[in-house]
């Protein structure tokens, strides 16, 4: 199994990251831009997606998250949420991924501007994530 497409608004913060993490990376990555219209392009990121993952510094979800969570619940999409004292994350990304046999992946979570290094922490899952499926796919 291979890594997912990345799906996100783009906001600055972990949306932003997650693409950048996917140009890099050679992956494929879309959705849907928010603007005046935030809520509503959040929801189509949610719906386009086969799951969420909301990535936090803080183990509290933010407002603009719970309602990520909200759109995930109605749609029944799974979703995750990964913050910097989760343990074993790439895994955990990863049990979501092959669980769910996720092509297209979510990516939401705090801004830049309340969070300025979850950059980092994004990174970090997605790259331990991406590592650990090309092992399962070498049979390692």
């Amino acid at each position: 199994m291979s890594f997912p497409q990345i799906i996100s608004g783009g906001e600055t913060g972990a949306q932003v990251a997650a693409h950048e993490f996917a140009i890099e990376n050679g992956l494929k990555c879309g959705g849907w831009c928010a603007s005046r219209r935030s809520l509503e392009c959040a929801e189509k990121n949610v719906l386009c997606s086969d799951a969420t993952v909301i990535f936090t510094l803080s183990a509290r979800l933010g407002k603009p998250s719970t309602l990520t969570v909200k759109f995930a619940r109605k749609h029944q999409k799974p979703w995750l949420h990964i913050h910097q004292k989760t343990k074993i994350p790439g895994l955990i990304l990863v049990s979501l991924i092959a669980n769910n046999r996720v092509k297209r992946l979510n990516v939401a979570g705090s801004t830049a501007s309340k969070e300025p290094a979850i950059g980092k922490l994004v990174h970090q899952v997605l790259d331990q994530s991406c590592g650990l499926l090309r092992d399962r796919e070498d049979g390692i």
